[in-house]
């Protein structure tokens, strides 16, 4: 019986990469456990913090200031959707969802992502009523997107450094 120092107990795995062990695991870098222990955007529970860090071509800084661009912009957007859909403007309707649909997948927010494409589906449809009910969840799925990004930055949520 070998015995484990309680770093070695305590280390992080992750799934397989391209040196595997023989259980199908590797120990992370020490650098990558910090990162994804510390970094406050790691913890956005409802984004793909590594699908937006490739988005942002693994730029800390630019992935940020991306997360930070879209809760400023966006925060009216759905709003935008529905008054659209309301007036029977359905083009503005469909380009603004699938405006989102796309920032979405940027910043890694799936959830969100997949219910901008289901509602645009929808509208292409012409299935306005099936389109305000899934706007719903978009609707829910912003505000705690936005919440979790506010809570992440703080007041300094502003400071982009990238137009609209």
């Amino acid at each position: 019986m070998s015995t484990r120092t309680a770093a070695q107990n305590t280390a992080l795995l992750t799934p397989k990469t391209a040196e595997q062990t023989p259980s199908g695991y590797a120990v992370a870098s020490p650098e990558k456990r910090i990162e994804s222990t510390v970094d406050p955007l790691f913890k956005i529970k409802c984004l793909d913090f590594n699908m937006g860090m490739q988005c942002a071509a693994n730029n800390r800084s630019l992935y940020e200031k991306l997360l930070k661009a879209f809760a400023e912009n966006n925060r009216d957007t759905v709003a935008k959707v529905r008054s659209a859909i309301t007036a029977q403007d359905q083009e503005t309707a469909r380009r603004t969802i699938h405006s989102l649909k796309g920032l979405a997948a940027t910043i890694g927010a799936r959830e969100l992502q997949m219910a901008a494409r289901n509602t645009e589906d929808a509208l292409i449809c012409g299935k306005t009523d099936i389109a305000l009910k899934i706007l719903k969840t978009v609707d829910e799925l912003m505000e705690f997107l936005l919440m979790q990004i506010r809570l992440a930055f703080g007041p300094d949520i502003r400071d982009t450094g990238l137009q609209s």
